[in-house]
């Protein structure tokens, strides 16, 4: 299988998705994406009492990148 990361660009079209009351399902429909990669960032991206934000979550997921490269120097 590949994995690949979600880009900024699909963050902002999960983002308007959830805006507009879409569903996982249809979200990842529009972006080509499994509907449990789309709920798992939504839940990820979003604040306590914050809606899903593609800028936060955008820079949640560099941190969390940066955290696991620095627990893995010999990659």
């Amino acid at each position: 299988m590949n994995y690949t990361h979600l880009t900024p660009q699909e963050r902002y079209q999960i983002e308007l998705g959830a805006q507009q009351g879409l569903s996982g399902r249809q979200i990842g429909v529009r972006i080509g994406r499994s509907h449990s990669t789309v709920s798992r960032e939504i839940r990820r991206g979003r604040g306590k009492s914050v809606p899903y934000r593609a800028e936060f979550a955008q820079r949640a997921a560099e941190r969390r990148a940066r955290r696991s490269a620095a627990n893995h120097p010999f990659k």
